[in-house]
């Protein structure tokens, strides 16, 4: 059962909600903002900003602002932890912070009106995805619930995403049923303009770490996770993990329901013979439904994000080899336009990795990649050990190949890049957390399971 925290929301003032943007056409559309006056545009500088005890899980700049979403983990297992957000202005200084009692915060974004956020209310066997905006003085303007279902055991995880595009606050969502919608509101009141079923059923088998207090990728005992991202053009991409094999029908109850006929592009050639891909769907801004695709390598994929850059959609995470113990990081490019692949790589950086972040440079179309490397895990299990470094990479933006590994100081456990954007005047947004717990880290103590978060924005060498 999903537990009531506490949510916290970071309000910035109503002049920086209007400031300039971030020199990023990917987080220019997020915000919904116009290109601002060069002479008013706040210089971005070089900074580093510590969370003791708080894992940064996002961070992105848009409007003149960073928006940071901090998680406090959580012991108990395939449950997000106390999650709250920040705003800093372009030096890394908190603005404002500002407390409320609300649903559980799962995802948050910036816009020029305010703070909108989703979450989980749960209450009385009951949980609904609410939809929250907040006015620059922190106050609670209006919410809405998107959804209102049944409670589930199965599906506890971050199971909602939202993103701003113009004049549209797209919210994803994986259902407890197990079927995948994307909802549309008008951000100035949250009237909802459109919803639509994306897939009409999942199947997909819950699976759970037996023992353990902590998850340090959430996606192996998590599996029911929505990622979402929008283009310039305010189309919504939605996209969701596939898995084939005896386990799970997903893609033929998807082929049924449309009339098509998509294929894995696993080979299933790991442990236990399952498939496993991302099943993507494009969505217009009027809600019409535009294609779908499945994106991944031959081998098992396990998706952690989609991002859009420039046309392109790009996927990553990390794919199993000859076994579970077995990972090296994945990442696809395909083109918004047609769904057509660019190409599907995978990657050895010398040991277990894994991509969780990845961003875009458009002056030379490099792809910044960030994760975490050198972590170990149980044979045939999901048990990730303490130590990993951070994992930060650039690669060839049109054939995938491996440029530069980018050395970043790490801290005495686990260490994760969660987030990563290029920014302007050759400036890149690194973040995530350090020190971080193991799968049995909190077994015999619960104060181990916790993680330092950081925000840095770091100049790049060219």
């Amino acid at each position: 059962m999903v537990h009531l925290r506490r949510l916290m929301i970071a309000i910035v003032l109503a002049s920086l909600l209007l400031a300039c943007d971030a020199g990023n056409s990917s987080k220019e559309k997020s915000s919904g903002t116009s290109e601002p006056d060069k002479e008013s545009a706040p210089e971005l500088t070089a900074f580093r900003k510590e969370y003791p005890g708080q894992g940064v899980i996002k961070a992105e700049y848009s409007g003149g602002s960073y928006l940071v979403v901090l998680e406090t983990l959580s012991p108990l297992e395939r449950v997000p932890g106390v999650r709250r957000i920040e705003l800093l202005d372009c030096s890394g200084t908190t603005v404002t912070a500002v407390n409320g009692e609300s649903c559980d915060l799962i995802d948050a974004a910036v816009g020029k009106t305010g703070i909108f956020a989703v979450g989980i209310l749960d209450a009385d066997g009951t949980e609904s995805v609410m939809l929250e905006k907040y006015d620059s003085s922190g106050k609670k303007i209006t919410s809405v619930a998107v959804t209102g279902e049944t409670e589930s055991n199965q599906v506890l995880d971050d199971r909602t995403r939202i993103c701003l595009c113009g004049e549209c606050v797209y919210v994803a969502v994986f259902k407890n049923d197990q079927t995948t919608w994307l909802y549309a509101f008008e951000p100035e009141s949250l009237t909802q303009k459109w919803s639509l079923m994306v897939e009409p059923d999942a199947r997909r088998l819950a699976l759970g770490m037996i023992g353990g207090t902590h998850d340090a990728f959430g996606q192996m005992t998590n599996p029911y996770t929505v990622f979402l991202d929008t283009d310039d053009e305010g189309c919504a991409y939605v996209a969701i993990s596939v898995t084939g094999g005896a386990f799970s029908t997903t893609l033929t109850l998807h082929n049924k329901y449309f009339g098509e006929s998509l294929v894995l592009k696993s080979a299933s050639s790991g442990t236990g013979s399952t498939a496993n891909d991302t099943l993507l769907t494009k969505v217009d801004p009027l809600g019409a439904r535009l294609y779908s695709t499945v994106i991944g390598t031959t081998w098992q994929d396990e998706l952690h994000g989609v991002q859009i850059f420039n046309g392109r959609i790009i996927t990553y995470g990390r794919s199993a080899l000859t076994s579970f113990n077995d990972w090296d990081p994945y990442l696809t490019v395909n083109d918004c336009a047609t769904g057509g692949e660019a190409f599907a790589k995978n990657y050895d950086f010398g040991g277990n990795e894994i991509f969780l972040a990845a961003g875009c440079d458009p002056a030379t179309g490099y792809i910044y990649a960030g994760g975490c490397g050198g972590w170990t895990q149980n044979p045939e299990g999901v048990s990730v050990s303490e130590e990993g470094s951070k994992l930060f990479v650039s690669l060839n933006g049109g054939s995938g190949n491996p440029v530069e590994r980018i050395a970043l100081e790490n801290g005495a456990r686990q260490n994760q890049v969660c987030s990563v954007q290029y920014l302007e005047q050759n400036l890149i947004l690194i973040a995530g957390w350090e020190n971080g717990p193991g799968t049995h880290s909190g077994d015999e103590n619960r104060q181990l399971v916790f993680a330092d978060g950081y925000v840095e924005v770091r100049q790049l060498l060219r």
